[in-house]
């Protein structure tokens, strides 16, 4: 489904991700975790290409591609690569304009040139899905955090994505709030949606996850089960990350 292979990513001179060798099965929920600046969210952003890899390959489902220094890659192909995935923020980007079931309808229609009446459907089944069937109508500044992190959830779920990226999906919001989108991601897990999700909620991470991925600057570092990553690291640098969450 997914296959990473010796992934490095250098902003200048500094290199951020060293040679990353990640496999991620259809299906499966890998959660993402590891210190601020460790390099994870860094990650996420090359899969989609919102980061050009600088060297490395990468592969989604049946597209390919692989990355040299200094070599460009051509727009079509980055498009190809990217219309595999779906981007989930840590900040919401809803079109303030538009409701929440236009916001989820617009990416199908611009993009992938799917009938309105079509739009419609998809918009409102997604909607119900993550528990907004009584918002779709409002607009943005009438949800609260949670409830636009859940329209960008079904905003880029509309677009069929083979993988959804999530990228701190609760870090903007008010601890109260946290739950519901938490709520949400468990569902999406249920249904065999591909995921892989940056964040800093270890409990939810493993409850949830298929796998951990533990990053600490620009390496996986250990990677397994989440029973065994919680309760049986086996690197010195993981128990230490974990000590915290342990002691809970």
């Amino acid at each position: 489904m997914i296959q990473v292979t010796n992934l490095v990513k250098r902003f200048d001179d500094q290199e951020v991700l060293h040679g990353m060798d990640v496999t991620v099965k259809r299906g499966e929920v890998l959660a993402i975790i590891g210190p601020s600046g460790s390099g994870k969210s860094t990650f996420l952003r090359c899969l989609n290409l919102l980061e050009l890899p600088t060297m490395g390959s990468i592969q989604i489902d049946n597209v390919i591609l692989s990355f040299q220094e200094h070599k460009r890659i051509a727009d079509r192909e980055i498009r190809k690569l990217r219309g595999k995935t779906g981007m989930v923020f840590q900040s919401f980007h809803l079109f303030p304009h538009m409701t929440a079931k236009q916001n989820v309808m617009e990416g199908p229609i611009q993009v992938k040139g799917i009938s309105t009446s079509r739009a419609v459907s998809l918009a409102e089944h997604l909607l119900i899905q993550v528990g907004l069937k009584d918002k779709q109508d409002a607009y943005p500044d009438q949800l609260s955090g949670g409830q636009q992190q859940r329209v960008a959830i079904a905003r880029a779920l509309a677009m069929e994505p083979e993988v959804l990226l999530l990228d701190e999906p609760t870090s903007a919001l008010d601890p109260e709030l946290v739950g519901e989108v938490l709520a949400t991601i468990r569902q999406l897990a249920k249904g065999n949606q591909t995921m892989l999700i940056v964040t800093h909620e270890l409990s939810f991470a493993r409850e949830v996850a298929d796998r951990i991925l533990f990053i600490d600057q620009g390496q996986i570092v250990e990677q397994g089960r989440p029973q065994d990553i919680f309760e049986y690291p086996q690197k010195d640098r993981t128990k230490q990350f974990l000590e915290r969450f342990n002691q809970l």
